[in-house]
């Protein structure tokens, strides 16, 4: 497709024979191939402004200077204008929050192994009220609590209720 500007003619858009479409490119390498800026959509979550393969998986803009990712309808990720990064939350206010409202794990930092187990550490917030749980195991099942503290401030080596400040059991 070519366009004329004070009578000299430039190419604004190609498509090839293996009809990918090339915008600011002569050498379309995939099936949309822009080479300079693209805007797409609305930017709400209902508009989504890349889409995958799906109604309910793709980015937008939540807000001025912020991008946010889609996964089954919902937005699972988000990234602010600070740069704070949020998971499980859409109002990040510091570098990476992440929250789950679950009691699983909220977070999991796992090596990758050879033999199929997971080795790693496990932070757990919040499973009973308001207490913490810091584990570490080579498997995801049945890790032993490194430490746990307690809404009310007890503290427990080796123990997941402490009646203490500081219980250490073994």
């Amino acid at each position: 497709f070519l366009t004329y500007n004070a009578g000299v003619q430039s190419e604004a858009m190609r498509i090839n024979y293996l009809s990918n479409v090339g915008i600011g490119t002569a050498v379309p390498a995939v099936k949309l191939h822009v080479n300079g800026n693209l805007r797409v959509g609305s930017g709400a979550l209902e508009d989504l402004s890349i889409q995958l393969d799906d109604n309910n998986t793709g980015f937008y803009s939540p807000a001025a200077n912020a991008i946010g990712m889609v996964a089954g309808g919902g937005e699972r990720i988000r990234v602010d204008v600070a740069g704070n990064v949020g998971i499980g939350t859409t109002n990040p206010d510091t570098g990476l929050v992440v929250r789950k409202n679950s009691a699983d794990y909220a977070m999991k930092i796992l090596s990758d192994s050879t033999s199929g187990a997971n080795h790693g550490l496990f932070i757990q917030a919040g499973k009973v009220g308001s207490d913490w749980s810091f584990a570490v195991n080579s498997s995801l099942t049945d890790q032993p609590r490194l430490f746990t503290i307690q809404g009310d401030g007890n503290v427990g080596i080796g123990t997941t209720s402490p009646t203490a400040k500081l219980e250490v059991n073994g």
